[in-house]
């Protein structure tokens, strides 16, 4: 207790010029700490999905962010800012279906798949 006693005091005994330069000092780190640790941090991405089945895309995921919907043959959708990361990526997918599908015995599917997650730049955003 005598520790913080004297640390208090002393602070009391600064001048304001001296208090204010120490609070800007330890504001000053703190921001260029976080700057710097954002700068290192690899950037979110985009996910882009691209159909390529004779069936709707209800929706996917990819490690559990969400990537939209894409309609049969081609149609896709995109979201942003996902952060990816990890060895392997999780890719999950609910394939729907037409009404004529649907009729014809079709059922909603959920498929997944991991995969190794390939090297990104930080540059790479989709």
């Amino acid at each position: 207790m005598n520790r913080l006693h004297s640390l208090q005091t002393r602070w009391r005994a600064l001048s304001p010029l001296h208090k204010g330069l120490i609070q800007l000092l330890f504001w000053g780190t703190l921001v260029v700490a976080y700057v710097i640790w954002q700068a290192l941090r690899m950037p979110g991405a985009a996910l882009y999905g691209h159909n390529h089945t004779d069936r709707p895309i209800f929706s996917y995921f990819v490690n559990d962010n969400w990537g939209g919907n894409a309609a049969a043959h081609g149609g896709g959708g995109m979201t942003c800012c996902w952060r990816i990361e990890g060895e392997t990526l999780k890719v999950e997918w609910i394939k729907s279906m037409t009404r004529t599908q649907y009729e014809q015995g079709a059922r909603e599917e959920t498929l997944s798949l991991e995969l190794p997650n390939p090297p990104r730049r930080r540059t790479d955003d989709t």
